[in-house]
């Protein structure tokens, strides 16, 4: 008997970049992990990797994943999740498992930008 739940997972890194390499520790998927995002193409291409979840199979889950940002703040991504594990544990889930996806991501000075259009079309909506 296999059982399956959805959980809430949540995920928070601390991270240095140093030159073309981004070093990442802290909670991923609520798990302890460490991960290495390399850059290229002046950010244009991410290849990120990631080690977590020490316990769930009998090697950790490594996550590996290619970003392209084809327009701006725009990307197309694809990759392997627990690449390491080719089949799911006795009795979990698990396994090898291949996505690809679409992206967007925005910092701090695009969410300022965000708020304070947002905050003012508010404020006119009002009166």
């Amino acid at each position: 008997e296999v059982t399956t739940t959805d959980t809430f997972r949540f995920t928070f890194q601390f991270a240095k970049r140093i030159s073309l390499a981004t070093f990442r520790f802290g909670i991923k998927e609520s798990t302890g992990g460490v991960g290495v995002d390399l850059h290229f193409l002046k950010d244009r291409i991410r290849i990120e990797n990631d080690i977590f979840d020490m316990q769930a199979n009998v090697w950790p889950r490594y996550k590996v994943a290619a970003a392209w940002e084809f327009f701006q703040r725009i990307y197309i991504l694809g990759g392997v999740d627990d690449a390491l594990n080719s089949r799911p544990k006795e009795g979990g889930s698990g396994g090898r498992d291949y996505f690809i996806g679409a992206q967007v991501r925005f910092n701090d000075e695009d969410l300022k930008s965000m708020l304070l259009f947002g905050g003012s079309a508010i404020s006119g909506a009002s009166k």
